[in-house]
């Protein structure tokens, strides 16, 4: 199929104005308006194909209109659902194929959308911290796939925005400020002097310091799999799959637990692969 498709979530196509693409044979791209006008027939349509695997498709260019029109519509939502759907969506989105074409503006909005499911007094900092990032378009990108990826690992645990949650989050955000700030030191702990009153979060820290160590004791810190900090194990995965340079979430997970096993936290990996999946089997 061309690449200028990518494959849309069906309750997009149920809530969007955007146009919405049908594959009717191995090359062919209709319009769905223009199957059948009748709204009656659309609805029972999109009833009918909606366990349909690879059916609905929208350009890429207006799926990310798509993206933006939802960003605005959470931020000024107060339901966490709303939230929540909407950046598991982006997350999906981001690694499925926007990888390449996220602007700096809607990578602002992503990030934001993050931060704001952390509770707490330490949002205008790490406003700051975001935007300080997105000087640098490199880490600012692997910042922002980690941080997805961190989300969704927190939401395959099913936390509810407790102590582990905020600590997982805002060391997503904070781990890679370092390398902005002073890429001439080692890495990560050049990230520990730009880190606040959050320095004062000892786990916060040590998540930072340990989120480069490997099960096998091959980090720079040799800690093995009982010494690494248990949150610094997830957002070595977030690390590790945003590195990978291509494939879905789905994809990359597989990658690691065939190829790369013994190096990481293999259940928080089935975990998300579990949560991708009722994701997808939902959408």
């Amino acid at each position: 199929m061309n690449n200028e498709f990518c494959e849309l979530n069906i309750r997009y196509v149920e809530t969007s104005s955007i146009n919405v693409w049908v594959k009717l044979g191995k090359d062919k791209m209709v319009l769905l308006k223009e199957i059948q006008s009748d709204p009656i027939y659309l609805k029972k349509f999109l009833e009918v194909n909606r366990e349909t695997k690879n059916f609905f498709f929208v350009k890429q260019s207006e799926q990310l209109a798509l993206l933006k029109q939802k960003i605005a519509h959470v931020r000024l939502s107060k339901n966490p659902e709303e939230t929540v759907e909407a950046i598991s969506y982006f997350a999906n989105s981001f690694f499925n194929s926007l990888t390449g074409s996220m602007t700096q503006k809607m990578a602002m909005d992503g990030f934001l959308m993050i931060q704001n499911t952390i509770k707490g007094n330490c949002r205008p900092f790490l406003s700051q911290i975001i935007e300080t990032l997105m000087t640098n378009e490199q880490v600012s990108s692997q910042t922002f796939g980690r941080s997805l990826l961190c989300f969704m690992m927190a939401e395959s645990k099913r936390w509810e925005r407790e102590k582990n949650y905020q600590n997982l989050i805002i060391s997503s955000l904070l781990a890679d400020i370092g390398q902005v700030l002073a890429p001439e030191l080692p890495h990560p702990e050049n990230s520990i002097p730009y880190l606040g009153e959050l320095a004062q979060n000892n786990d916060v820290v040590k998540i930072i310091e340990h989120h480069h160590e490997n099960y096998d004791g091959s980090g720079p810190l040799k800690l093995s799999k009982n010494y690494i900090h248990p949150l610094a194990k997830i957002l070595r995965l977030g690390d590790a799959i945003t590195n990978l340079s291509t494939g879905s979430v789905l994809t990359r997970i597989d990658v690691l637990l065939n190829e790369q096993k013994n190096l990481f936290d293999k259940e928080s990996l089935i975990q998300l692969r579990d949560y991708v999946n009722r994701l997808n089997r939902v959408n």
